[in-house]
């Protein structure tokens, strides 16, 4: 009996299923782009880029990128809610708590994909910075995530210069410790063309 009674907690553990995430739907003072806004970044290698928006729900910008296959549906620009195949990914954590984002806010985070832990991290809003990139001069607010891939024993720490008045990062820097070595990313905003209206 007590071999059948472990036997049933096994089973329950392995066939629970984790609730799909909650985004929030809005946020004070941010401005989420509209569907036909085409965002042109330039990596760190020098290669460019366009993000356009193809789709809209709430804080959820589904943007089709140049060097992409399948679209990426992000929020607020740094959760992202599918992988590079459009395979969902589940998050833990109080992201709609985390919003609007704030000097000081913190966001332990454990993401899931096919029902497996897939990354876990902490983000922080960490300051305010007036910055001028090619396309403009923004006000950002700097976001940085710290995280481990238990998958492949991967870490990494990216950091995000998000602009609430356009809904989306003007900048962003990356650098993942991987089994192959370190690898560093980045890019930057170079030009909006909104939709037509």
């Amino acid at each position: 009996m007590q071999r059948l009674s472990c036997l049933l907690l096994v089973c329950i553990a392995a066939c629970a299923t984790i609730e799909p995430t909650k985004f929030p739907r809005s946020a004070e003072g941010w401005n989420p782009s509209k569907i036909g806004d085409v965002y042109e970044y330039v990596s760190g290698t020098g290669t460019t880029f366009t993000k356009t928006v193809i789709a809209v729900d709430g804080l959820a910008v589904t943007d089709q990128r140049s060097d992409r296959q399948l679209p990426q549906t992000m929020v607020a620009d740094f959760f992202e809610t599918h992988d590079s195949k459009g395979d969902p990914w589940f998050v833990e954590g109080d992201i709609i708590g985390f919003f609007p984002l704030e000097i000081g806010k913190v966001l332990r985070w454990r993401s899931f994909q096919h029902q497996r832990l897939a990354a876990e991290g902490t983000t922080r809003v960490i300051g305010r910075e007036r910055l001028t990139v090619p396309a403009g001069t923004f006000d950002t607010l700097i976001v940085v995530t710290l995280w481990d891939d238990p998958r492949y024993r991967w870490t990494g720490e990216a950091t995000r210069w998000l602009a609430p008045s356009i809904g989306r990062y003007v900048k962003w820097e990356s650098f993942t410790n991987t089994d192959t070595g370190p690898r560093r990313s980045s890019a930057t905003l170079v030009r909006i063309q909104p939709a037509a209206r």
